[in-house]
């Protein structure tokens, strides 16, 4: 299985905690293409910081990201979206006037601090709702108000929110009890994505292939595209799920 498309990826430099520089950027994009990704939305951090980068830089850095990456990898297509932080200040669109949507479209990728209360991901879900957007939940495994309880996490999903999931998480790397919940999760069909959330060429990287192999051989080859490959083409073409 390749032709991935990495829904959630910090190799925009300069932005956020992601790729430190151009050279990191370059090397990250290479280890992807080799890996078999073919299509990635680019999602740098997004908060109410006014230390934070503007969406004028995020997008000065994305447009320059594409033209150094296109002669060397033609067929890999980039897109810009974001991953907002969940904060009080969500509620009030002068805080947050327009959220970056992921590849354009109504989806939005939206991140919680590790120690949310189950009440603030269902409000967090619920007001991008009522603001029109789709919310895709960054790294679902990462909670731990959902760990406890597989129910909470489809009930979060019969609420109207898509469930992403690492691919490190899914192959261990964070953990016996993250991997438990991830291999519980794709068990119940409940995530929607798995993304490599790559912020580095030695740590979290942007491959997605073994992960992918792992989750045909456990779940089945067609849930497995559903979740690299199916679902996030659906995101970039704004078509619902």
């Amino acid at each position: 299985m390749t032709n991935f498309i990495d829904l959630h990826n910090h190799t925009l430099p300069g932005v956020d905690d992601g790729a430190d520089s151009w050279e990191t950027a370059m090397a990250m994009l290479e280890l992807a293409y080799r890996d078999g990704t073919r299509q990635i939305i680019l999602t740098p951090h997004t908060t109410p910081d006014p230390h934070s980068a503007s969406s004028e830089a995020i997008e000065a850095a994305f447009q320059q990201l594409q033209a150094q990456a296109k002669p060397r990898f033609p067929d890999l297509t980039l897109h810009l979206g974001g991953e907002v932080l969940y904060s009080s200040d969500l509620e009030q669109r002068e805080a947050f006037p327009q959220l970056p949507r992921m590849a354009g479209s109504s989806y939005v990728l939206l991140e919680f601090l590790p120690s949310v209360s189950r009440r603030q991901l269902f409000n967090g879900v619920d007001v991008l709702l009522r603001w029109g957007y789709i919310p895709i939940l960054a790294h679902t495994e990462r909670y731990a108000c959902l760990r406890t309880s597989v129910d909470t996490a489809a009930q979060l999903a019969n609420a109207g929110a898509l469930l992403q999931i690492n691919a490190d998480s899914v192959m261990g790397n964070w953990g016996r009890r993250v991997k438990w919940f991830c291999a519980a999760l794709l068990r119940n069909r409940l995530a929607q994505f798995v993304a490599s959330d790559a912020h580095g060429v030695t740590y979290r990287k942007p491959m997605l292939s073994a992960c992918a192999a792992t989750v045909a051989r456990k779940y089945g080859q067609a849930y497995a595209q559903q979740l690299f490959r199916e679902n996030p083409k659906n995101v970039i073409e704004n078509c619902q799920m």
